[in-house]
C-alpha cells in the first residue's frame, strides 16, 4: 500500500480551512487540519474531519440524476 498525503481547502463552509488528508491508495486514513494553511493555522471544524465519512457513504451519488413527473433516473453528465 502507498501512503500519500494531499493538501486540500474544505469545501463544506464560507471559512475554507486548510486539510491534510492522508490516504492508502484511494481510501482516506485521517484527515487533520494544516498547520501550514495561512488562514486557519491547522484548526478545522467537525464538518472538516467528517469528511472522509461523507466522500464513502454508499448513499452518495456518483452521477447525475433527473426528475421525470414522480420518478428519478440516471443520466450522463452531456445530458445534465
Amino acid at each position: 500500500m502507498t501512503e500519500a498525503t494531499r493538501y486540500r481547502i474544505c469545501p463544506i463552509c464560507e471559512a475554507g480551512c486548510g486539510l491534510k488528508i492522508t490516504m492508502q491508495d484511494q481510501t482516506i486514513v485521517r484527515i487533520r487540519g494544516n498547520d501550514s494553511d495561512r488562514f486557519s493555522a491547522g484548526h478545522v471544524c467537525p464538518k472538516g474531519i467528517a469528511l472522509a465519512g461523507l466522500h464513502t457513504d454508499t448513499r452518495r451519488l456518483h452521477q447525475p440524476r433527473i426528475r421525470e413527473g414522480d420518478t428519478v433516473r440516471n443520466a450522463s453528465w452531456n445530458e445534465a
